[in-house]
């Protein structure tokens, strides 16, 4: 995380990575305290999020909820970058969880989708 930001504030062009975190740990060049740190902030917002998708299960329709338990749910945006999210709410809520194809734009294009055909998602329009 701190070499990230070096580049990010350095702009650089291009990056060429010759070790990966075990490699730079064993030779002193270890940050996976940050990366600690930073999984310890997460976890209260993701048992929020694990609690939120437990109530809203608890309060589904059964007829949907079958189709949920058989076709799973699937997660996009920045959030379903997170490394091992899908897996963890899968081993809370017991129901497969899947990563949108390009979660990062599949936000973006479902709501262009929905506001090109607004008739079909009146529900959405307030």
């Amino acid at each position: 995380p701190m070499c990230f930001g070096a580049i990010y504030w350095a702009r650089l062009d291009k990056i060429y990575y010759a070790n990966d975190r075990k490699d730079a740990a064993r030779i002193g060049f270890d940050d996976d305290f940050i990366y600690q740190e930073i999984a310890h902030c997460l976890d209260k917002s993701i048992a929020k999020i694990e609690t939120s998708i437990l109530h809203v299960l608890e309060n589904t329709p059964p007829e949907l909820y079958a189709d949920i338990v058989e076709n799973g749910i699937h997660l996009s945006g920045g959030g379903a970058l997170l490394r091992g999210l899908a897996k963890r709410f899968k081993d809370k809520v017991n129901i497969d969880f899947h990563v949108s194809e390009d979660p990062l734009h599949a936000v973006a294009r479902g709501t262009c989708d929905a506001l090109k055909h607004t008739d079909s998602y009146s529900f959405l329009m307030r």
